[in-house]
């Protein structure tokens, strides 16, 4: 931006050179606002880079019309130039609107809801991930090929603004020719149209790809981002405590984020195009104005009056349009919290046929498909509810809308009727001005058109940013302000000092304080349900955020913890037996032992067969798969959470021997009910009732 600022101020010193040697070549306000342009290009350095670059399209423009001041002054085009390409000669009034709407872009960047909407996307758009296009030899930013994408689209839109101009001058020729009974001109209008009709399409499907490759990057690097995310320091876990605030990450990060990118986009592209073509219209609109006006005699004193107002054409559609915003927005301001509402509603329908599909077998089994289809059915009637909400709000919004677009169509012929029936003016200037009028009306009420896009926007967008903010809370839980604190240190063993462990609603359930387990000691951790035995694993695993006190692990050790369902991820079962590692990390041989020494040798010939094995396995299946990760991983440390409970006592004394056998430099702490688990450990924990109902872990005999 600083290189861009410096070009136009160099071209604004020769536009002044040009308007002391040729004063009526360049307008003094013309090279007022290249100074202007100089210091919002220069101040732009500072604003979010999807803004910047949109203030960086203006600027080009406007050192592209600067440039052609300076050339052709104001002389217009060579007389060897085909006639209809004077058009495109350099506009004062249209460099001025590009100062005037990089300066108003520079100004709303300031604005708190700014930065909670389009900071959204500073990532991507800054982004130094090295990266490609297809077919390019050398390597990009990320950031920088979304930029160049972005900066394409804006020029593109530049083009098809000229190309607007065009049409509706070409309209008013061909209306003329018409009227004129000129075939000659009417067939050279047609050869016009084709050559116009041609660019149109060409920059239009130019927009289009510009536009759906950016988005595709834009939205994978966001999904990227917030996955990787939501999964660090554990969030996943932790971020379930926070309730509402961060309910559904799975749409958030599907649904929202791709609904924000394409809203932002699409909302962006919209805007800037319309304001671009409202002020390439609001100079041709007032000056039609002027073809129209009814002098007295010609018509009724109001008409008389209004058509001699300067640009009343221009002034009768900024009152319509504040008109139709203000009432359109007094009848649809209930839709983003409706709007929020009903995706809240679909999400904890969708979420809860998915936690029906996950226990479809337990439910089975409970025979509780009536009390499922009820509890389905009420969050369903709830979705039901919102969207009705929705539609109702909608429906009067639209109703409004469509009978302003309605009223649109007709209001520019009732405005010049009384002027062309009088005989001032001629059918194509009719038909322009209809045009031109219907341009600059979309302008005035852009906000109206995109209301019900807008309201879906921002309920999206309130849902991004909650989620956001729930990350970092849950972020903090685990952060290094976090009252339990979890070490590493040079010591072999695991040792808890002064820990308190709570639920999430703050009541306080255990007291530890110091328990240590030595290395090569198999300990059996024993106690009623809901003394705190599996929260002191996840205290020790360092996933639990709620409690005070200290745990210290030894540096360079592996811990590995098994809870008491393991986690079955979708794919191949040699996948499920590796996870967390790659599916490659272990030869075939090393899995085969593994598999055959709990029992498992009946699926080595499915090991590479996609399956829902979370549910094709039984509960007992799915345990062995557990121990047979333990068995490829060899950790050192091993805390198995009831991770034998649905075996049969035959089967887990051959796990526990198995363990034994080929993990001896393993130590091994349990937690479990069985009294047959007492004869596979060295060390017996009881977690003991406090008389305030707390529990501390005594050693017992």
């Amino acid at each position: 931006m600083i290189l861009l600022s410096a070009l136009i101020a160099a071209l604004t010193v020769g536009m002044g050179w040009t308007h002391l040697s040729n004063p009526g070549a360049v307008p003094l306000y013309v090279i007022a606002a290249g100074a202007l342009m100089v210091g919002v290009t220069f101040f732009a350095a500072r604003i979010f880079v999807f803004l910047r670059m949109f203030i960086a399209g203006y600027a080009i423009t406007f050192a592209a019309f600067a440039a052609g001041f300076i050339v052709f002054g104001g002389g217009g085009l060579p007389d060897w130039a085909p006639g209809w390409t004077q058009t495109l000669q350099p506009r004062p009034f249209l460099a001025l609107a590009f100062v005037i709407l990089a300066t108003v872009v520079l100004l709303i960047a300031r604005l708190p809801v700014i930065g909670e909407t389009i900071g959204l996307s500073e990532s991507y758009f800054t982004s130094r991930d090295p990266s490609r296009l297809a077919r390019l030899p050398f390597r990009l930013t990320e950031g920088g090929i979304g930029r160049g994408f972005l900066l394409g689209i804006i020029l593109v839109n530049f083009v098809q603004t000229y190309l607007l101009i065009l049409f509706n001058e070409w309209q008013g020729a061909l209306f003329d020719s018409f009227q004129n009974m000129d075939e000659a001109a009417f067939w050279l209008l047609v050869t016009t149209f084709l050559f116009l009709a041609t660019n149109w399409v060409v920059f239009a499907v130019t927009e289009y790809l510009f536009g759906q490759y950016m988005l595709i990057r834009w939205r994978r690097h966001m999904s990227r981002q917030y996955v990787s995310d939501w999964l660090r320091d554990d969030r996943h876990y932790r971020i379930q405590f926070l309730g509402e605030r961060a309910d559904n990450p799975d749409q958030r990060i599907s649904e929202d984020i791709r609904t924000y990118v394409t809203s932002t986009y699409s909302i962006a592209s919209n805007l800037f195009s319309t304001f671009l073509t409202l002020a390439a219209f609001i100079q041709l609109l007032w000056g039609l104005s002027t073809l129209f006006a009814v002098e007295a005699g010609q018509g009724h004193g109001f008409i008389v009056w209004l058509t001699s107002v300067p640009g009343f054409l221009v002034w009768v559609c900024l009152v319509y349009a504040v008109f139709a915003t203000v009432v359109g927005h007094l009848i649809g301001r209930p839709l983003i919290r409706k709007n929020y509402q009903k995706e809240r509603t679909e999400a904890d329908f969708r979420f809860g046929m998915a936690r029906l599909r996950e226990y479809s077998e337990q439910v089975a089994l409970l025979d509780g498909k009536g009390a499922e289809r009820a509890a389905l059915f009420r969050k369903y009637d709830h979705q039901v509810d919102a969207t009705l909400s929705l539609v109702q709000t909608t429906r009067d919004f639209r109703i409004f809308n469509f009978s302003i677009g309605q009223m649109t169509d007709v209001l520019p012929y009732v405005l010049v009727a009384p002027a062309y029936f009088a005989g001032v003016g001629s059918l194509g200037g009719l038909q322009q001005t209809a045009g031109a009028f219907s341009r600059v009306q979309g302008g005035f009420t852009v906000f109206l058109d995109l209301y019900e896009t807008l309201a879906a926007y921002k309920a999206a967008v309130n849902r991004v940013n909650g989620f956001r903010a729930a990350m970092e809370e849950a972020s903090d839980l685990a952060g290094a302000s976090r009252p339990i604190a979890h070490a590493l240190v040079a010591d072999s063993d695991v040792e808890v000092k002064g820990l308190s462990l709570a639920l999430p609603d703050g009541r306080e359930i255990s007291r530890i304080e110091a328990l240590r387990f030595v290395p090569g000691e198999t300990t059996l951790v024993t106690g009623a349900s809901g003394s705190g035995k599996s929260t002191l694993f996840r205290a020790i695993a360092g996933i639990w955020p709620f409690g005070k006190g200290r745990v210290e692990v030894p540096e360079g050790k592996e811990l590995m913890l098994l809870p008491q369902r393991p986690y079955i991820p979708l794919g191949t079962l040699r996948a499920a037996l590796t996870y967390p590692g790659e599916a490659d990390a272990f030869g075939d041989a090393e899995i085969a032992e593994a598999m055959k020494s709990m029992g498992l040798g009946h699926l080595l010939s499915r090991l590479d067969e996609s399956a829902y094995w979370g549910q094709a396995l039984s509960g007992g299946e799915q345990q062995r798969v557990a121990i047979v990760r333990a068995l490829l991983k060899k950790p050192d440390w091993l805390f198995l959470d009831e991770a034998t409970a649905a075996l049969d006592e035959p089967m887990e004394e051959k796990v526990y021997q198995v363990l034994r056998d080929r993990l001896p430099a393993a130590t091994i702490v349990s937690i479990g009910h069985r009294q047959t688990l007492r004869g596979f450990h060295d060390r017996f924990v009881e977690m003991r009732a406090n008389a305030d109902g707390t529990f501390t872990p005594a050693d017992a005999v």
